[in-house]
Formats: C-alpha cells, structure tokens, sequence
C-alpha cells in the first residue's frame, strides 16, 4: 500500500520544481517554516494519499507522517533528521532510507533532492494521516504537503495554487498563432502596422513559477486593458521550473527541459490570443552575482550542474567557449518555440550593470553578441523579431527597444537614442506598495515623454518574498492597480 510515485534523483527531462508530483489530487495539508503543524487529514472514503517532503535546514529540523489505520493501529510512515545543512542524513519511508532523497554538490557537502519525491498510500475509510515540521531552520525552506485523491477531500485543485494542469501543460495544446506581428517603427512600437502603447504588470516568475495559475492571471489582465507581462526564463530566485534538464538530482545545461518549453509556448500562445505581449526575459545577472542567495539556486554555478559550470558569476556571460555554446544553444531554443508568434519582445537580461563580461567585451559587447544570434535565427520565423535590452547597447541595430528601471518619476525621459523606451519600477521601493496613487506617478510620467511602462509588483508574493521564499497568489493580485493600468493602455493586441 505503499508506493514509490516520482521525483527525486531522476535521469534527466523532468520538470525541476516539479517532477515529483504525479499530478491531480487536492492538496489537503501544506507545511512550511511558518506552519509547522502537527495537521491532520481523516479519509471519509477509501483514497490515495500523496505526500511530498522536502527538509531542507540550517539547524536540528525532522518531520514525520504517522498514519492512525481504521482498526486503531498506528504507523510512522516518514521519518527525516537532519542536523544542519550538510548533514547527510535521509528520509526514512515504512522504515526504510531513501538515498535518493539527498544529493551530494560536492566532497563536503549534502542537499535535499530537488524535485523532491512524492510516496503514494492507498489508504481506507476511517484512516488518519497526520504531518508535522519541527526544528531551527534558519533561512531555509523546507515544505511537506500532502494532496489526496478522493477519500473526500473534494475536487482536484484548481484554484489560486494550481490552475489545472499542475504547471507543465501536459495536456494542453498551444492555440495557434494569432496572425498579428509586433514591429518598431522610430520611436513607435506597432502591432500590425498600429502604433500601440505597452503597460505591464505582474512579477518574474509568471512562466516558472510551478504553482502560479497564469492562465487565470493573464485573463484577468486582458479584462483590466493591460496589454504586456515580462517573465524570467531563468528564474533562480525561486529554482522552480527551469529551462534546463536534470541528471541525478543536478542540472544538465547541455539537455533541455522539454516541459517547460512546452509550457512556455502554451503560455506565449495563449497571451497571444488574449492580445498581449510577452517581453522574454532570457538572461538575469543579478541571479548570478557571487554569494546571493540567488546564485546558490542557479543552475549555472558549478555546485548545481554535472558540466562543471560556472565557478563565479560573471564567467556565464562568456563568447567563447562551453559556456557560450550552452547560452547560444538556449537562445536558439527559445526562437525555435515561440519564434511564430508575433506578440514577442525577446530581452536580453535584467540589469546588466553588475557584471564585466569578457576583458575588452563589457555588458555593450556581450548584448550585441546575443543580439546577433536572436536576429540571425529569427529571419526564419514568420513572428515578432523585436530586440529589447536594459540599458545596454542602445545603439546596437539589432536593439529595437530599452528598458530602464527608474526609482522616482522623476528619472523617467530623456534616454533611449531615438528608439521606444520601456520605463520599469523594477527595483524602486514602489514594488512593496498597494498604494495605485504612488505608481501611477510613474505609470503617467512614462506616458507623458511618449514611452512604455511596466510596474513589479513585490505583493504578489506577500508574504512569502519577506523570507526569501518567492511563492505568488492570485489572490495578491491589486485589481485597482491593473484597473488604473489599463486605462493608460492601449488595450489588448487586435
């Protein structure tokens, strides 16, 4: 009765923030650091239960799973101790260890797999499982949730945690291309020939964040007129999905991850037939900058990969070598899935003022290396060919547009070099504010000097983004915001 489901230490192809769960099911308990528990489910009808732990912690931390059967006996099902955050120890399921449920980065070192596994029971009528966390966990974030499929927990989930297809559009078909195409004119941005004006909101994960039902998000921003959202690829702030594979419990950058470009083209495509812009953020440099927690999570440092890359940083963002075949690989990538649409702004990286690239090269010259490659191999496609950067290689021809990130309206005009300029509250403190009055500030200012804009909304992580643990709600989505957005807008794509 006790079963083995997924996750774990797999060979490669699974999703990386979600390979362990089988799919279906609702999710009855979900522990972290803030709700430790002991919390209880008790099956009204025969069902399957399906539990997921992950005991990641920088002090003495356990977890248990204890089953109380019908007849009155009771069982401990799963067992974790772990001392500190090398410590080796394993889970213990029905009494026995699971190796596959720790990893070893390096010769000193020891982590929880990520996927995590999920251990399936068929449990009866009457049957009580219960779940608990205890420990010092420090800055960690371990979690144990259980999902159950009947037993009389209800329908499957499909509401703000999980919009149906668990995150990986397995059984999805991306709508076909809609027809229009993005272009650059001047100073103009069009979409089939008619100037547009671009508004966005929303936050980095949108696209990898597992459990974020997106589709319900962008319906909600096609009802208020807001007309772009700008998620990350590369979002290591939270090492949920990924665009990369995994091999034994580490990323492979030399192997895609096919559902998340699965994923990434339902998501494109379904923007599309709602009439809004996708601005692709394909590079961060701030995930990789040396001793953020943000580089502990990336799959390009070395601890995380089986290619033996990146010892630092600034060694990602390279034109020669490995690690430029790996990057111009998942540029290629990316054009080859969502190359046909036209509602695409294809941005380099976010705020690239913090790395060096290569001596004599800079962030200007590595731009206009990715810049070349996403133009070459976009002439083959029948979608958008627009270029954005942040701030770099404005002069570039095969930049279309700029981004800037501004902390005060007053900051907004005057830049761009005669090309549309996109103006982003990305990294101002208005990112932590319900305040629409405060944003607008911005919002209007942007369109007054003839540009773009987009607001981050740091809220809709409250308030998990406190603790480092990036974890967005729909429900944290501010209507008044998107509502007061969308007026300056030009409205969905037609």
């Amino acid at each position: 009765r006790f079963t083995y489901v997924g996750g774990g230490s797999d060979d490669g192809g699974g999703d990386p923030g979600g390979g362990g769960d089988p799919g279906g099911g609702k999710t009855v308990i979900s522990l972290d650091k803030d709700n430790r528990g002991p919390e209880s489910f008790t099956f009204e009808e025969d069902g399957v239960a399906m539990v997921t732990p992950y005991l990641s912690t920088y002090g003495p931390a356990s977890l248990t799973v204890t089953i109380k059967k019908a007849d009155g006996t009771e069982v401990q099902w799963m067992h974790w101790e772990r001392q500190h955050d090398t410590d080796p120890g394993t889970l213990v399921v029905d009494g026995q260890n699971e190796s596959g449920s720790m990893y070893q980065p390096d010769a000193s070192d020891w982590s929880p797999t990520d996927p995590p596994g999920t251990y399936k029971y068929e449990a009866k009528k009457g049957d009580v499982i219960t779940l608990q966390l205890k420990g010092r966990f420090g800055r960690a974030n371990p979690s144990l949730e259980m999902k159950v499929k009947g037993g009389g927990a209800g329908d499957d989930d499909t509401g703000d945690g999980d919009d149906g297809d668990d995150g990986d559009d397995g059984d999805d078909t991306a709508p076909p291309p809609s027809g229009g195409v993005l272009s650059v004119k001047g100073k103009k941005i069009q979409f089939n020939g008619k100037k547009v004006t671009l508004v966005a909101y929303g936050m980095y994960g949108l696209l990898a964040d597992n459990q974020f039902p997106w589709k319900k998000f962008l319906q909600k921003l096609k009802k208020a007129k807001v007309n772009m959202v700008r998620p990350w690829i590369c979002y290591q702030w939270a090492a949920d999905g990924m665009p990369f594979a995994k091999r034994g419990g580490k990323y492979d950058l030399e192997k895609f991850n096919e559902k998340y470009f699965k994923k990434m083209k339902n998501f494109v495509a379904t923007a599309d037939k709602l009439g809004i812009v996708v601005q692709l953020c394909i590079f961060d440099s701030c995930g990789v900058e040396n001793g953020s927690r943000y580089w502990g999570r990336s799959p390009y440092n070395s601890r995380n990969n089986v290619n033996g890359l990146a010892g630092s940083g600034p060694a990602v963002f390279k034109t020669k070598g490995k690690i430029a075949r790996i990057n111009r690989a998942l540029i290629e990538k990316v054009v080859d899935t969502v190359g046909d649409y036209g509602n695409v702004i294809y941005e380099i990286m976010n705020e690239p003022e913090g790395f060096g690239g290569e001596s004599g090269l800079g962030p200007a010259g590595w731009h206009s290396w990715v810049a070349g490659i996403l133009k070459a191999k976009l002439k083959g496609k029948k979608g958008s060919k627009v270029v954005s950067t942040n701030g770099q290689a404005a002069g570039d021809s095969n930049i279309d547009i700029v981004a800037y990130h501004v902390n005060s309206p007053g900051s907004i005009g005057g830049r761009g070099g005669g090309k549309p300029v996109i103006w982003s509250t990305d990294g101002a403190d208005t990112m932590t504010t319900k305040n629409v009055g405060k944003v607008m500030k911005y919002a209007n200012k942007a369109i007054q000097v003839g540009g773009h804009f987009e607001h981050v909304d740091k809220t809709l992580w409250d308030p998990t983004w406190k603790s480092g643990n990036y974890d967005a709600k729909l429900s944290n989505v501010n209507q008044g915001m998107i509502n007061a957005l969308g007026k300056i807008s030009s409205g969905p794509l037609k």
